[in-house]
């Protein structure tokens, strides 16, 4: 069976449903502890720690995002 999507009359484009749920969520902020690597060629890479016992990993690359907070 498939139903025929009908959007709400206040997200009429497909643009706007895709923002909304970004825009009207609320997430709490992240907590981590930081720590800022300088390296030998003037440049750093800043490490952002979600806690000790963290099994996850993500790394985000320079030019991939302006900061810890996007």
């Amino acid at each position: 069976m498939s139903e025929r999507f009908e959007a709400p009359w206040w997200l009429p484009t497909g643009h706007l449903q895709t923002l909304w749920p970004t825009l009207a969520r609320k997430r709490p902020p992240a907590c981590f502890d930081s720590e800022r690597l300088e390296l030998p060629d003037g440049d750093f890479l800043d490490l952002h720690w979600l806690g000790p016992d963290s099994q996850n990993l993500a790394v985000i690359l320079h030019g991939l995002a302006g900061s810890s907070q996007a």
